[in-house]
């Protein structure tokens, strides 16, 4: 059993490395993203003043 887990591992491994290198590259946003954070407490916990504000 050993013997084909080691071929298999290495099709999968060179099959990962294709896919990978074929990949075309991520194009850059032209406009930034404006990210919102949910959380459970309330606005005037200070927890939510000092850690959850910019």
């Amino acid at each position: 059993m050993k013997a084909r887990r080691i071929p298999l591992a290495a099709a999968v491994a060179a099959a990962a490395a294709t896919i990978a290198l074929a990949a075309p590259p991520a194009a850059a946003q032209d406009k930034p993203v404006e990210m919102r954070f949910a959380h459970w407490l309330p606005p005037t916990h200070p927890l939510a003043k000092l850690g959850f504000e910019p």
